[in-house]
């Protein structure tokens, strides 16, 4: 399957669910612009979607210069959780890279859009979290969810930190 423009509907056929359609929100296919996608039977797994994502390969660049001249260096299999699909969780698997350029001499993998460096859950699913903690204890969006009550507790903690961490009427009177 690929996503592209203003596709928000996929399709899931298993023999365990049956065939199932899901719509999903605009803005949670936004990182997958340049993404190859395929979803498989096998795929499915203990209740969880298991989706199998890897770059358009005419879209890799250098993650530093963004030249398109390099040589590929081998790929690395990681795995992200990302915005449940109902009662469903959804784990991506996404084939990952590795490039070394000829223009700037960098050997490195490819940036990832959709989450940061050594997370292993999605911008998007860390927004949801964020959502439901205004509502929920701490401990009960992490039984919701299947997550560690740490997860939950690191990314409160670090938006706190960098959206409350020094007053603003503080940080002018220091610039002054």
């Amino acid at each position: 399957m690929e996503i592209n423009g203003g596709h928000d509907n996929f399709s899931i056929e298993s023999p365990i669910f049956g065939k199932e359609s899901y719509h999903v929100h605009q803005s949670t296919l936004s990182c997958f612009r340049s993404c190859r996608v395929s979803v498989f039977e096998n795929q499915i797994r203990n209740g969880k979607v298991i989706i199998s994502i890897q770059k358009n390969p005419s879209k890799l660049c250098c993650p530093d210069c963004e030249s398109s001249r390099f040589i590929r260096h081998g790929v690395i299999t990681r795995t992200f959780k990302t915005l449940p699909i109902g009662k469903k969780p959804i784990l991506l698997q996404v084939q990952i890279q590795r490039i070394q350029c000829l223009e700037c001499c960098c050997l490195k993998q490819e940036k990832l859009y959709f989450a940061d460096p050594k997370k292993t859950y999605t911008h998007a699913f860390e927004r949801y979290i964020l959502g439901l903690v205004k509502m929920m204890t701490i401990q009960d969006v992490a039984h919701h969810l299947g997550i560690s009550w740490n997860t939950v507790k690191d990314i409160q903690k670090r938006y706190l930190q960098q959206n409350f961490s020094k007053p603003k009427w503080l940080v002018s009177l220091s610039n002054h």
